[in-house]
């Protein structure tokens, strides 16, 4: 390549440039410019070869930047600026300017880095948001070294939290060491494939062992991240042991009413808003004879003697729309043998939301008690016939000597009616002897 060619191929290098170039005579008169100054300073390369910078550049006096360039030219000692430098017509410009001696006069490359440091500034904005939000959060944040499986960024409520746990640096422990042997698989799995392979941030919960020999119950959501260059993982933990207590007291209570109903000498029915039985206690077998499977799914009101359902429905309708409370009822039900049995139940609505759901039935068969009832009531009525009828007199009197009952034959003899003798002392009788 000859130099005249090579002369054309570094002008066209000069003139297809990003960055704008400049060349100026001794007393700062514009020799030569590319395309690229030219639009940086509004105006037409024509417009610009021998003006002097004065002409062209605002406030270049005032802002001492003229004085510098001149020194350039005196001394040969280059000028370095990235300051931000007004411009009426286009407004604050963050220019980098590099000016050196050429011959007698100056050349200068300057680049245009506004949108580039405006572009910088708002990426610190950006970190400082994410940073504040980082360590504003009331969940423990932590960043972890995909290849050490170190933490090597903790946000406040993380620390806050270990030393909860008696950790005093998390970032200087082994994290497996806290986790249960039986579950360090598990875990392990999870922080590589689920979020550093997969990234598929699930939330896990989990169990560690603090120094303090607590159990400690952890829910986590780790996603994959770069940190300093490096693949890492961002994990929001936060401390579930108190909702997995009050699950485990839920469930033992679940367990023992359970085991409380399973095995109740009464039965127990629950009916939806329809009538139909949704559950029956295992004792409905040795009541009733049907066992649950039978029950499950039918009409309740088909268990009841026909005279008995007219009140029965009157009584499901009125609860289920008023959700009234308690009522005690007696009804007659078949047996799966066919014959019927006297119940009395309780029966309560089941609500939610002030709206009824369906009618919780506690009942018990009292067909044998009712036979006894009538029973005694029989062998009341023979004795008080007896008693009515008698010629002697008999009485009863309470623990103070008052009369309670005297029959006719007592009154007669001497000379009472019966209803003056009722609350009478005996005593007066004594008296009238």
């Amino acid at each position: 390549m000859s130099p005249r060619e090579a002369h054309g191929i570094f002008k066209k290098f000069i003139e297809s440039a990003s960055e704008a170039f400049i060349l100026l005579d001794e007393n700062l008169n514009c020799l030569s410019i590319n395309k690229a100054g030219a639009r940086l300073l509004g105006m037409s390369k024509k417009e610009l070869v021998g003006k002097n910078v004065v002409d062209v550049v605002p406030n270049v006096k005032e802002s001492g930047r003229y004085d510098a360039y001149m020194n350039v030219i005196r001394t040969g000692k280059p000028f370095y600026s990235n300051k931000l430098i007004p411009h009426p017509k286009f407004g604050d410009r963050r220019l980098i300017v590099r000016a050196f001696k050429i011959g007698k006069g100056m050349g200068m490359i300057v680049d245009d880095a506004t949108s580039l440091i405006k572009a910088e500034e708002r990426l610190k904005k950006s970190e400082h948001d994410y940073r504040v939000l980082f360590n504003s959060s009331i969940d423990g944040m932590f960043v972890i070294d995909a290849g050490t499986m170190k933490i090597v960024l903790v946000n406040e409520a993380g620390k806050e939290m270990g030393l909860r746990y008696g950790i005093n640096d998390v970032t200087q422990v082994d994290l497996m060491s806290y986790i249960p042997p039986d579950d360090r698989g598990k875990i392990l799995k999870i922080i590589a494939e689920d979020m550093f392979e997969k990234d598929l941030r699930q939330v896990n919960e989990f169990r560690i062992v603090t120094p303090y020999g607590d159990e400690v119950w952890l829910s986590a959501v780790g996603t994959k991240i770069e940190y300093r260059g490096k693949p890492a993982g961002l994990v929001s933990v936060r401390d579930i042991t108190q909702r997995k207590e009050t699950e485990e007291a839920l469930r033992r209570s679940e367990v023992f009413f359970r085991s409380v109903i399973e095995n109740a000498l009464d039965g127990i029915v629950v009916l939806d808003m329809d009538g139909k039985i949704t559950y029956g206690s295992p004792s409905i077998e040795r009541l009733l004879g049907y066992r649950q499977e039978e029950l499950i799914g039918t009409n309740g009101f088909l268990f009841a003697h026909p005279d008995e359902i007219p009140n029965d429905t009157k009584m499901f309708n009125r609860m289920s729309r008023d959700a009234e409370p308690s009522v005690l009822v007696e009804s007659v039900v078949r047996h799966k043998d066919g014959s019927w049995h006297i119940v009395e139940a309780v029966a309560n609505p089941i609500s939610r939301d002030g709206t009824a759901r369906g009618i919780l039935i506690n009942w018990r068969d009292i067909t044998e008690r009712k036979r006894l009832e009538q029973l005694l009531k029989e062998s009341e009525d023979r004795y008080r016939e007896i008693v009515e009828n008698s010629l002697n007199g008999i009485y009863q009197v309470d623990t103070s000597g008052k009369f309670t009952f005297v029959n006719e034959s007592f009154a007669r003899i001497f000379g009472y009616e019966r209803k003056e003798l009722i609350g009478k002392h005996f005593s007066s009788m004594l008296d009238a002897a």
